[in-house]
């Protein structure tokens, strides 16, 4: 492999060999199956009308750097790079902005963001460009469907302990599992309508703005998986029935929202077109328009009692797996940071990673990848580490959070002076004026009462 390297003032050529050499390989090869996915479907328009893959630059992290491709104006932290014809940027270590697989703005422009900095088996690199092109969708869908969205807020006050509700989540899913796996139209046609009834009883029972949740997660990322499963070359047609587990909120979301895609492609040809073109239109009633009234398929006795007895051993399960993470987080060897605050002074998050949490209860949110907090005194960054978050008033999170809470970390360094507290830990770094720090074997507090 040959490297040509255009180096910013003061950087070492010796720095960015050794981290070529070590990691371009998986950003490169990323990159180049994305462009290839894209030739194959038209530019993306085969995949979604009017989605152009290659219009949306990418930002991909491999745990040395951040490599930026197709971005109109990188921001000058970024130095230009390139592998024999294929042009793209990079910088050493992760840029602020690249938080998770996501979308971000930098320099003016919004860019998917991929995480490739812990391997996971099984991942070919189809499926790694398939995930960076779901981002690039998320992409496509702020700029030209801004009404795609879910309010976050609501994941966090589900009510995933509910084993009637999860009951009839799970009779859901296996009535739309029947209908995708039907070879006739007309048992397909039953096992819909079937699915579609059990939903409108099911969402009668809920919270409406945990139902609207659901809603917008079925376009936002309902979708957004539809179209990364197309771009891989799988069928977007499965789904693991009764096999979720009650936390899983999101992801059984992220599974109804392709199941009835799935179903759409096969009953309305057109719906993706009707869909861009008028997108405030709700799948379902997409779906139940595309099916007609007609007969119901009915799941039988011995279908609907293993399905409540798999409801509520998936509560039970959860609720006693509650304590328990909650002990091996405050277990873990190593040191233990803790920020305390008042509610004159209380933490806002200004970024979290809602697929890496676990929602403990008693207000307590266990965030297993990254958060950002805020306040008008300082932050807390935190990337690659676990979190303990415990809210102040209604809301775990966005009523603002009073204690903070993080185990298991490397010795921090701490400076103090009178601009205020600085540390860093492993992925921790806060900065805070008007705050107190004391010191303990293996623990640090942080005091932000006035």
């Amino acid at each position: 492999m040959v490297l040509a390297w255009t180096l910013g003032p003061g950087i070492a050529a010796s720095h960015y060999e050794e981290r070529a050499r070590a990691s371009t390989p998986s950003a490169i090869e990323l990159e180049r199956e994305v462009r290839r996915i894209a030739g194959q479907t038209a530019g993306g328009s085969e995949l979604w009308p009017g989605f152009e893959i290659l219009s949306h630059p990418l930002a991909v992290f491999d745990g040395s750097g951040t490599y930026l491709f197709r971005h109109p104006s990188p921001p000058e932290v970024f130095d230009a790079a390139s592998e024999e014809n294929l042009d793209f940027h990079v910088k050493s270590g992760r840029h602020e902005a690249v938080f998770a697989d996501s979308i971000a703005e930098i320099g003016d422009a919004v860019v998917a963001t991929v995480l490739i900095d812990r391997p996971e088996e099984g991942r070919s690199p189809t499926d790694l460009a398939a995930a960076a092109i779901h981002e690039a969708f998320h992409a496509h869908q702020q700029l030209n469907h801004p009404g795609w969205v879910a309010n976050v807020a609501a994941q966090f006050t589900y009510p995933a302990t509910d084993a009637r509700l999860l009951a009839l989540h799970y009779q859901e899913a296996e009535a739309f599992r029947r209908a995708n796996s039907a070879h006739g139209a007309g048992a397909a046609r039953c096992w819909t309508r079937t699915a579609l009834a059990i939903r409108d009883d099911r969402m009668s029972h809920m919270d409406p703005d945990h139902a609207q949740y659901e809603h917008g997660m079925e376009w936002l990322e309902g979708l957004a998986h539809y179209v990364e499963r197309r771009a891989a070359g799988r069928r977007p047609d499965t789904l693991a029935g009764i096999r979720f587990h009650a936390a899983q909120i999101r992801r059984r979301t992220y599974e109804l929202g392709v199941a009835q895609a799935a179903l759409l492609d096969r009953f309305d040809s057109q719906w993706k077109h009707e869909l861009a073109r008028d997108d405030q239109q709700r799948l379902g009633t997409m779906l139940a328009e595309a099916v007609g009234a007609g007969e119901r398929c009915a799941l039988d006795e011995q279908t609907l009692l293993a399905i409540e007895s798999r409801a509520e051993q998936a509560v039970e399960q959860l609720v006693m797996s509650l304590d328990d993470t909650l002990d091996t987080f405050r277990s873990r060897g190593g040191w233990r940071v803790v920020i305390t605050t008042d509610e004159d002074r209380l933490l806002f998050p200004v970024q979290i990673d809602p697929v890496n949490v676990e929602i403990l209860g008693g207000l307590k949110t266990l965030h297993t990848r990254a958060v950002r907090l805020r306040n008008s005194h300082g932050h807390l960054d935190v990337t690659d580490e676990t979190t303990l978050t415990k809210g102040a008033g209604a809301h775990p999170l966005f009523d603002g959070v009073q204690r903070v809470e993080l185990t298991g970390l490397p010795e921090p360094s701490v400076e103090e002076d009178y601009n205020g507290i600085r540390v860093h830990a492993g992925g921790l770094n806060l900065r805070f004026s008007d705050a107190t720090l004391s010191r303990s074997a293996n623990s640090i507090l942080i005091s932000l009462e006035p």
